[in-house]
């Protein structure tokens, strides 16, 4: 996917440091609406159509422990890993970790929120990155666990295998491993009423909480 965005004759990504930013924004968004569970309302008639609107469900607590056996990707040194979690590809959806300097088994402890929109049919996906500068990293691996495997309330351990490319049923070699405890948190009936959800007139629905 290529494009060019041209202000006052000019073009905005030849700026240091920008290009990279809006190409990355620019995608993910465009990405994200093509991806289910999405919903869009286009009221024909006047009327409030807000119940028509995906709601949330429920969470997914994520501890994220460690990784181990990270893929080196620094010619000088050691990678400088941190993670990006989500279960949906939107950027305010995103989860990242702090980095960890010059490690190929950096140990974190840090706890995240994630929302769900589809249990049955949504992954957590985490994708390993080694910080280069501040606004450019390069992905060690990246592993996805399917929701529906997780009961509500049941903590999970996991350890996932990283590899270049999750989608394929092809052998990979393994770029590391990665540690986590994961709980999915449905949200309760009341809950889901005060989010606005009617699950009398649709099933699947889109989460927006967010726990301190």
């Amino acid at each position: 996917m290529g494009f060019n965005i041209k202000i006052l004759g000019g073009d905005v990504k030849a700026l240091p440091g920008v290009d990279n930013m809006i190409d990355s924004t620019i995608k993910t968004a465009i990405t994200d609406v093509f991806v289910w569970p999405s919903r869009y309302v286009y009221p024909i008639l006047p009327g409030d159509y807000s119940y028509l609107e995906l709601r949330p469900t429920g969470v997914l607590d994520v501890s994220l422990i460690e990784a181990t056996d990270l893929m080196n990707t620094d010619i000088v040194g050691k990678s400088d890993p941190f993670a990006l979690l989500f279960v949906r590809l939107k950027t305010e959806r995103i989860k990242r970790s702090s980095t960890k300097k010059n490690t190929l088994h950096p140990v974190w402890n840090e706890g995240f929120i994630i929302e769900v929109d589809d249990r049955d049919a949504q992954y957590l996906t985490i994708r390993m990155m080694d910080e280069e500068t501040i606004d450019n990293a390069e992905c060690i691996g990246e592993s996805k666990f399917p929701l529906k495997e997780l009961k509500p309330h049941e903590p999970k351990e996991l350890w996932m295998d990283l590899v270049y490319n999750p989608k394929t049923s092809a052998p990979q070699k393994s770029r590391g491993k990665v540690h986590l405890l994961v709980i999915y948190k449905p949200y309760e009936e009341d809950e889901k009423e005060e989010r606005g959800c009617d699950e009398k007139s649709f099933k699947s629905s889109e989460e927006d909480h967010k726990q301190s």
